[in-house]
């Protein structure tokens, strides 16, 4: 039992080529046994653009230990973080880049550690008209803990994920082969 309340505002100004959102949420519940309330909010902000034929996106967003979403249940809880990303279509190639860099434990509990995660991705795209199209992704993971209470060992973790993309569409039909 509870309450969540949500407000937002959007922009779009000089044709679309200047795009923004905000969005800040508040949320009641009754979650224990105790039926005490849980109170907590969150809030994002998102500007992005275009400037001759390249797509430019950044997001901020914080998200309370104890926050509740109806709308989004599953909502990852305890992050603060951004994203910066852009992309282009050039004639029959694509190009996509971004990172982000998130952290959890927004409140600095001294019971849990605060884990902070990079990530880079980067695709290139090859669409030739009347063949297959060819994508091919690249991407960095970096997680790294600070704050370990003294029960808690440190630890870093580094994945690099390689990955590809083959499609054949028409217009009744398509087929994908998506090796990893």
């Amino acid at each position: 039992k509870g309450t969540a309340y949500s407000f937002a505002a959007t922009s779009n100004l000089l044709q679309g080529r200047l795009k923004s959102e905000g969005e800040v949420a508040f949320s009641r519940f009754e979650l224990g046994e105790d039926n005490s309330p849980e109170k907590d909010h969150a809030w994002r902000v998102k500007v992005g653009g275009r400037a001759w034929k390249i797509n430019l996106d950044s997001e901020y967003q914080w998200i309370g230990r104890d926050f509740a979403s109806l709308a989004n249940p599953s909502i990852l809880k305890d992050r603060e973080g951004f994203t910066v990303g852009a992309n282009t279509i050039l004639e029959t190639m694509g190009l996509s880049l971004s990172f982000s860099r998130i952290h959890d434990n927004v409140n600095k509990s001294p019971l849990s550690s605060q884990v902070t995660e990079n990530l880079l991705k980067a695709t290139f795209g090859l669409m030739l008209p009347a063949y297959p199209s060819l994508a091919f992704t690249y991407t960095r993971s970096e997680q790294d803990s600070s704050r370990e209470p003294t029960v808690l060992a440190p630890f870093k973790m580094i994945t690099d994920t390689f990955s590809s993309h083959l499609s054949y569409d028409r217009s009744t039909w398509n087929a994908s082969l998506i090796p990893s």
